[in-house]
């Protein structure tokens, strides 16, 4: 029979307490050929809670984070759609005026005029539902018709793009690539977010990549990001909303005519997957909530929970007796607010590098992600309940990396009365 032996010694100091384990050595063959002898430091942790935390607003994400505006097509697929489109009913420079329109109500600044030559300019103003001033010193005579916000004709560098339908991929390989032209320049300035719509059909994130970039006349801007950290890559055969900020693209002011994206694959399955409404943000900002730790210490992460309250009042009658009423609570709405449209993306970052993320829209990605019910109280007018996540393993978030948990919201939240997170476990002392 096998032994194993333990020696914990200490010295009086915590930094230099060590568990010793003395065990017998089986090489491949199952003899035992020998002993190891490991050392390693024996931890004492402490409990502690770290809520999530915006640097603005807090602990509180019951927040409204939707996006406003009105957003710049960049491509649609096959559906050839634009802001607006028309004829000049009177002649000017730098300005469209056409009595028909209603421009208020579909464009944004920042978006490109393209009269019947082809010449862009871009919108500066939006004066009224039927004038809009642009830079630059193009001519729009009477008569001229014209295109606001068309967009970005879509090309496959490499691998069997398609974009007739959807825009889409099957089979795809690795460095397979296809470009969207800008046919002006777009200021980023401008624009909050990139947003789009992604179904995946066949997908592993640990064998591809999805890289997003955007350049300037051939040459990259900004910086470009793996589409792993912002989609649920578990979700398969159902179409999703993602929303990657302009800060995570390394964009700001600049301005930029291309957009990239690049299948990085390592092996497994060929990628299958598809593209729909690809835009930019004219307003509102994704706010991200994080639980972190002091640069210099570790914490042993063992549950989140969740706190939601919303004025719910309806109470159902149970059919047992361990359930004779309860509060009528809807899995396809977020207690009193419906379905999220871009969802809450909760995310793990380990040395700077998101290693896992999900997207909940509703209750019931709560649950179905491993969350339970725990606490349901209500006084007849609100309700209250908790969400409690716990893990088989501590997550161990090293601050001398920036480990972090996070949640970003993307949604307007501001209907519930309550929503807050923490994470809970111990540090190391």
């Amino acid at each position: 029979m096998a032994l194993e032996f333990r020696i914990v010694g200490d010295t009086g100091k915590n930094t230099s307490k060590r568990q010793v384990h003395v065990h017998p050595f089986v090489t491949s063959t199952g003899i035992h050929s020998g002993l190891v002898v490991l050392t390693h430091p024996l931890l004492e942790l402490d409990p502690e809670f770290h809520p999530f935390l915006n640097d603005v607003n807090g602990t509180d994400m019951a927040i409204n984070a939707s996006f406003s505006g009105n957003a710049a097509l960049i491509n649609n697929g096959s559906t050839t759609t634009s802001a607006a489109s028309g004829t000049t009913t009177s002649g000017a420079t730098a300005i469209i005026h056409d009595t028909g329109a209603t421009f208020t109500g579909s464009v944004s600044v920042g978006m490109i005029a393209i009269d019947s030559q082809s010449v862009y300019s871009h919108v500066t103003t939006v004066v009224s539902d039927i004038r809009l001033d642009l830079d630059g010193s193009v001519p729009f005579a009477n008569g001229e018709a014209y295109t606001v916000g068309g967009e970005w004709p879509g090309t496959a560098v490499q691998g069997g793009w398609d974009f007739s339908g959807d825009i889409s991929i099957a089979s795809a390989n690795n460095n397979d690539q296809c470009r969207f032209d800008n046919p002006g320049t777009s200021v980023m300035s401008n624009y909050v977010a990139l947003t789009g719509k992604i179904t995946l059909t066949t997908w592993n994130e640990t064998l591809n990549e999805l890289l997003v970039s955007f350049a300037l006349a051939g040459v990259p801007v900004g910086n470009s990001v793996d589409l792993n950290d912002f989609i649920d890559t578990g979700l398969l055969g159902t179409q999703q909303n993602f929303v990657i900020p302009k800060a995570d693209l390394g964009l700001t002011t600049q301005i930029i005519d291309e957009m990239d994206m690049v299948i990085v694959r390592t092996g497994g399955p060929r990628p299958v997957f598809r593209f729909d409404q690809l835009q930019w943000e004219q307003t509102g900002t994704p706010l991200v909530f994080t639980a972190t730790t002091p640069a210099d210490t570790r914490f042993h992460v063992t549950e989140i929970r969740i706190g939601l309250a919303d004025d719910v009042t309806g109470i159902i009658t149970g059919s047992t007796t361990t359930y004779p009423t309860m509060t009528g609570l809807a899995y396809n709405s977020l207690l009193g607010v419906s379905a999220l449209s871009n969802g809450i993306i909760f995310a793990r970052v380990q040395e700077d590098k998101t290693v896992f993320a999900v997207s909940l829209k509703q209750l019931s990605d709560f649950l179905a992600t491993g969350s339970n019910l725990i606490n349901m109280v209500s006084d007849g007018t609100n309700t209250f309940i908790t969400l409690l996540v716990e893990f088989p393993e501590p997550i161990i978030l090293d601050g001398s990396t920036g480990d972090n948990l996070s949640f970003t919201i993307n949604d307007n939240l501001s209907g519930l009365l309550l929503f807050t997170a923490a994470a809970r476990g111990a540090i190391e002392v």
